[in-house]
């Protein structure tokens, strides 16, 4: 693949993110794990809609979605910084970082997508509304529902 489209470089990330929060989903202990795990296993579910919601914008540009192997192929190429998540324990502070982390990256990567001329008015429509979920999300669902229980 020679150059990566704003849209593959959002599917990549995007598919890439959903199985970094399914690992976080398996992995997340200690205190405040009955929340961070059921709302993991939330965003696993939107993500995988937003996928399939990308795979199809993807379609109507012609474009094709990519492979998984692809995924991280393309996000290296073009030198994209990008967060893998490790198959170990990780407690809730940690997990919901690393929530953040990727969340803010989907949000800016989607903004840029969403900005682009390539884009028509329908997509960029749709594209704000996954934008504006990874923005409020990640940033205050997770953090809020972590917060009743320690405290």
């Amino acid at each position: 693949m020679d150059s990566i489209t704003p849209m593959q470089k959002l599917f990549a990330l995007t598919v890439l993110y959903r199985h970094n929060i399914q690992m976080l989903h398996w992995n997340v202990i200690g205190s405040g794990f009955d929340p961070a795990h059921e709302t993991l296993g939330e965003f696993i579910d939107t993500m995988a809609a937003h996928v399939d919601q990308l795979a199809e914008m993807m379609k109507m540009i012609n474009q094709r979605p990519l492979q998984l192997t692809e995924c991280i192929e393309v996000l290296k190429n073009d030198n994209t910084q990008f967060l893998i998540v490790d198959a170990e324990d990780i407690d809730v502070p940690g997990c919901w970082e690393k929530v953040n982390t990727m969340f803010s990256q989907l949000y800016d990567t989607t903004k840029s997508t969403k900005a682009g001329d390539e884009i028509p008015d329908d997509i960029k429509s749709e594209l704000e509304s996954v934008m504006y979920y990874y923005s409020l999300e990640g940033k205050y669902k997770g953090r809020s529902r972590v917060k009743t229980v320690t405290h």
